[in-house]
């Protein structure tokens, strides 16, 4: 057994020489028994040797820390009064605890609706059923008119039943456009879109476009883009000019026809400085027949021209220079010529109805048709392709 010093009486705890100290479990015994010694110390439990401080005589009581039945018993039989005031003082403090309790689980509980009122409001906000009144009828139209063009979905897909029912259950005060109102703002939105990009065009000097054309499901179609440097930010910018049904072979002259047109709808045909395709023949042919040509253009006294009308104009000033001291000399053999030269008078009518001057152009009018198209570019990558694969081809087998 530890030596134990004991504390003074008011107190209910010991100190061994370990300075290790000893206190009952039980708060309400603290003011009626005293630690007299420790009788036996476990790793889990200890046993006490206690003295009731209201006994006159020195019996000592053994207090188990696992269980206080013992002391009960004793104030039970011995000091009933004491311990029904002690019980009552003790009941008390309980039931201040449990008040304290509940105050806590009610604080708890508000706690807990706060929370789930957010939750509901998170819940409220995302619930579509709820949001509809802040979408109107036409931002509903618009958004699907984009997811079908955007998606590239059919025009009947407003006309499926499954469609409307959803549009209707995220939307219950709206209903869904018709497949003809459908057709018709979508019409409307590509009027302001091709006044948009003519708006845009206006504004800058040089573009360049590509073109190619294509088969499928039998048939044929062509597809232009554009590109430009925007004259306020300096970035290239894009975007789709057309894209058109093409009837008929991919002839030159088509292809000629067809893009001139797209030119003219957007006024840019004095804008394109190069057009952009593949080393199809039929590119190539169009652009060798109704193409600029590729001679370099130089700007002088703030008009353009080319290379060969700049040495023209040399050559022009060259020889007034060398003329002027023979001005009389050929003023007189201008004089005799004017008077061998003499006029008739041809009437309009003749000439429309001279077939010889006219040739064949009034059996097919197309073929009379000259058409205005960029300088012709050809695709470097089309090319690099060509010659890696069919020149490479060729240069083998003429080897072998």
């Amino acid at each position: 057994m530890a030596d134990l010093n004991e504390i003074d009486d008011g107190q209910s705890s010991i100190t061994d020489g370990t300075c290790k100290t000893y206190r009952l479990p039980w708060s309400k015994y603290e003011n009626i028994f005293k630690i007299i010694d420790l009788k036996e110390d476990f790793e889990k439990y200890q046993k006490f040797n206690v003295r009731c401080k209201y006994c006159a005589s020195s019996k000592l009581l053994t207090a188990d820390t696992r269980n206080s039945s013992n002391l009960l018993k004793h104030l039970e039989m011995q000091h009933k009064n004491i311990w029904t005031s002690q019980n009552e003082k003790f009941v008390q403090t309980k039931l201040k605890r449990k008040t304290d309790d509940c105050i806590n689980e009610n604080f708890h509980s508000n706690h807990k609706l706060e929370i789930n009122e957010k939750k509901t409001k998170v819940t409220t906000i995302l619930d579509f059923s709820k949001r509809n009144s802040s979408v109107s009828q036409n931002e509903l139209n618009l958004m699907i008119q984009n997811l079908i063009i955007n998606a590239s979905l059919p025009f009947n897909l407003v006309e499926q039943i499954d469609f409307k029912n959803l549009i209707t259950t995220g939307y219950p005060n709206r209903h869904v456009l018709s497949r003809k109102t459908l057709m018709k703002n979508i019409e409307a939105q590509h009027q302001v879109l091709l006044q948009d990009m003519k708006s845009i065009f206006s504004k800058v000097n040089y573009l360049t476009t590509t073109a190619d054309c294509w088969t499928i499901f039998k048939r044929s179609y062509l597809g232009m883009t554009c590109h430009w440097i925007n004259p306020v930010s300096l970035e290239r910018e894009s975007c789709l000019l057309a894209i058109r049904r093409l009837k008929g072979s991919h002839t030159y002259d088509l292809l000629a026809r067809t893009m001139e047109s797209i030119y003219t709808e957007f006024n840019i045909n004095d804008k394109v400085i190069y057009t952009t395709t593949d080393n199809g023949s039929n590119f190539v042919k169009c652009f060798e027949i109704y193409g600029q040509s590729s001679v370099v253009e130089i700007v002088q006294d703030g008009s353009k021209k080319t290379d060969v009308e700049i040495l023209q104009t040399l050559e022009d000033s060259i020889e007034e220079e060398y003329d002027e001291n023979k001005e009389d000399t050929d003023d007189d053999a201008n004089t005799e010529k004017d008077e061998d030269v003499s006029f008739s008078r041809i009437s309009i009518t003749q000439v429309l109805d001279n077939r010889e001057l006219i040739g064949e152009c009034t059996s097919n009018w197309d073929d009379c048709m000259v058409y205005n198209l960029p300088k012709h570019h050809r695709c470097a990558s089309h090319t690099l392709n060509l010659i890696a694969t069919a020149e490479i081809e060729k240069a083998l087998s003429a080897i072998a």
